[in-house]
């Protein structure tokens, strides 16, 4: 990303070319994980509308991002200002990451709240091959 503004004032290379490509598929490969995370953080009957809410989200920053680029590389006839502002946009993101931290008491606390449920709701006290099929992870097997 650091030499993306001199590869443009060189005008279109087969470098620029490459980079577009790669830059591409570095994206897709972003796809997967996000889903994960979200699956992880909501559960999985929530994963596709809270997805579908990060899609949405994502396009509309994007095309803020891009209009807002345009205005600028049309008001000063340079895309620096704009280059830069991105910069200070993601080591803000970066930051907010870094102080921001999870608790790790919080992930076996709610995990363990979901084997309460579930076992109050498969039978109180069920024991048996079907019991732990359900404690195993398979929540939509579990009665």
């Amino acid at each position: 990303m650091l030499f993306l503004p001199n590869m443009l004032a060189m005008g279109d290379t087969p470098q620029l070319n490459l980079f577009a490509f790669f830059y591409g598929l570095d994206w897709i490969a972003t796809i997967p994980l996000t889903v994960r995370l979200t699956f992880d953080a909501f559960g999985r009957e929530n994963t596709g509308v809270v997805y579908g809410w990060i899609g949405a989200a994502h396009q509309l920053g994007a095309s803020l991002a891009a209009f807002g680029a345009g205005s600028v590389r049309t008001s000063t006839g340079d895309c620096r200002w704009a280059f830069l502002f991105a910069a200070a946009l993601c080591m803000f993101a970066a930051n907010s990451f870094l102080l921001t931290s999870r608790r790790r008491s919080e992930v076996p606390a709610r995990t363990e709240f979901r084997r309460e449920r579930l076992l109050k709701n498969s039978g109180a006290g069920r024991s048996g091959p079907s019991a732990r099929r359900c404690l195993r992870g398979r929540y939509s097997l579990c009665p």
